[in-house]
């Protein structure tokens, strides 16, 4: 039997909707509706990022292996409780001091958000991304792969939350 694996999209959209969230994994992927909320939300997020950094994020494990300054497409995978696959995909991950796999400097996730308060949404993907990273969140890079920091997550707070990019007003 094939496990499936534990997206923070699915996460997303189960919290909205739990229906959106079963079509979201067994619908057809090509009759998926555009959505202005969703439009919205991705222009707000891309203008929030570019005044968070002074140049153009670069693109995947490399990148983080050069150093970038920021980093997008980078896949986080880790294990959860009873070995169940998690998969997170930060938006943008930021460079902050420190030493990781890739050097002697680390990331963190940055989480684009409208408003001014973390909700319920925003705090369960902080928490898959530092599970999926395999350490809790401001503590250094995910490791490339993944890792098991899943479990006992809640036992190391408190612990920095990722960098949030308001909006760019």
């Amino acid at each position: 039997m094939v496990q499936e694996v534990i997206t923070d999209r699915l996460l997303r959209s189960w919290l909205r909707c739990r229906r959106r969230a079963w079509l979201d994994r067994h619908g057809e992927p090509d009759q998926r509706l555009w959505t202005a909320h969703r439009a919205l939300a991705l222009s707000d997020q891309l203008a929030s990022f570019q005044s968070l950094l002074p140049e153009r994020p670069a693109h995947g494990e490399v990148a983080c292996a050069e150093g970038a300054a920021g980093v997008v497409g980078l896949r986080l995978r880790g294990k959860g409780p009873d070995d169940l696959p998690l998969e997170a995909h930060p938006a943008l991950l930021e460079r902050v001091a420190g030493a990781s796999a890739w050097g002697d400097h680390a990331y963190r996730p940055v989480l684009g958000r409208q408003g001014r308060n973390l909700t319920r949404e925003h705090r369960l993907v902080l928490a898959l991304w530092a599970g999926a990273g395999g350490a809790p969140a401001g503590a250094g890079a995910p490791r490339p792969g993944g890792g098991g920091g899943w479990a006992g997550l809640a036992a190391r707070a408190p612990h920095p939350l990722p960098r949030t990019a308001g909006p760019a007003r």
